[in-house]
């Protein structure tokens, strides 16, 4: 195992040396696949030093957590399965890895033509992306958000040699990076009420486009992450939560007056109606199974809303979701608006 310091002057000068031999070849008349192998070359020696240094517990729980993505496998049990993925990256590895204009598709090349893992690398470089996506608070400068890391993390989402990898079950990236997404922007310094325009619009965008690539996939990553963030009774303030949660409506298009419901600090039933906040920011489908009838009906009409104003998603289609709510329904209010959503899809 290489130490911290060896491991990041070792990593970062395989980059340095990649980007060099790039430009050398920038000034020959070689076509793009011959840069895109020869740096798919260079970053597979560069992931076989990362992979000296596996994920530990003590690096998940430490200042390094941002360059991984925490595993979000729905109905999974198993203790003995990995809860992180991604690498040991080290900033200044990072900051020249994200200058390589070829790194997008020679990741994809690995995967899609050599047949290699790069879960850790595509969980590393997104994550560490978003750890930087939103600049500090206190910076004087014009924008919030860093558009390099804004693109990177788009261009890994957006190429097509790499969607199978993102639905890959072995490492749900898409489900926990969708979680890990809610949870970030749950946790801004900046209130809901004044988000500033380009880090929701960047936020939405990233995932917009992982609803794209697996949308079953994302909306177990987003219940997760709901769950999550409304379940911290202990670690945060209840004004800290109810913060998160209205910042979580806001990033999801949900009316916070809806997802606010019943949760005055005066009422008797206080804990069931913050429960009830929390499975109002639940994704349609996931809210459809949900014990509340009013929960229930109001996922139709989101899931309808959501079905209307969007193209085809893979998967169980809403009529069959729908169907199946049905056949196991016993709120016949349920059951009419089911009926009736159904009509409005066929």
């Amino acid at each position: 195992v290489l130490s911290e310091d060896a491991r990041q002057v070792l990593a970062t000068t395989l980059v340095k040396g990649s980007l060099e031999a790039d430009q050398a070849l920038s000034t020959m008349e070689v076509d793009e696949t011959t840069h895109i192998e020869l740096a798919a070359d260079s970053i597979l020696v560069i992931m076989s030093v990362l992979s000296q240094n596996p994920v530990s517990n003590s690096d998940t729980n430490s200042n390094n957590e941002n360059q991984y993505l925490s595993i979000i496998r729905p109905n999974s049990s198993k203790a003995n399965r990995a809860t992180h993925v991604g690498y040991n990256l080290p900033n200044a590895t990072f900051r020249c890895l994200s200058k390589h204009p070829f790194l997008v598709k020679a990741i994809a090349h690995l995967y899609a033509d050599r047949e290699i893992s790069v879960a850790p690398i595509m969980a590393s470089l997104v994550s560490a992306s978003l750890s930087k996506l939103v600049k500090e608070k206190s910076s004087k400068k014009k924008h919030n958000v860093s558009s390099s890391c804004l693109d990177l993390i788009l261009e890994i989402i957006r190429e097509q040699k790499l969607v199978l990898a993102w639905k890959d079950k072995k490492a749900n990236l898409a489900s926990s990076f969708a979680g890990t997404l809610i949870k970030t922007f749950a946790k801004l310094e900046h209130d809901a009420n004044n988000m500033p325009e380009d880090i929701q619009s960047a936020f939405t965008s990233v995932l917009d486009e992982l609803k794209e690539v697996d949308p079953s996939g994302c909306d177990a990553g987003i219940a997760y992450a709901v769950t999550v963030v409304c379940g911290q009774k202990k670690k945060i303030s209840s004004a800290s939560r109810s913060s998160r949660k209205k910042r979580i409506s806001l990033l999801l298009g949900i009316s916070p007056a809806t997802s606010d419901a019943g949760s005055s600090s005066e009422s008797p039933d206080k804990a069931v109606k913050n429960e009830m906040s929390a499975a109002h920011l639940l994704p349609p489908r996931v809210a459809l199974e949900h014990p509340d009838v009013a929960i229930r009906l109001g996922a139709i009409e989101r899931a309808l809303k959501e079905e209307m104003g969007a193209d085809s998603r893979e998967g169980e289609s809403l009529e069959y979701a729908l169907l199946r709510r049905m056949n196991i329904e016993d709120d016949s209010n349920v059951v009419a608006a089911a009926g009736v959503a159904i009509e409005k899809i066929l």
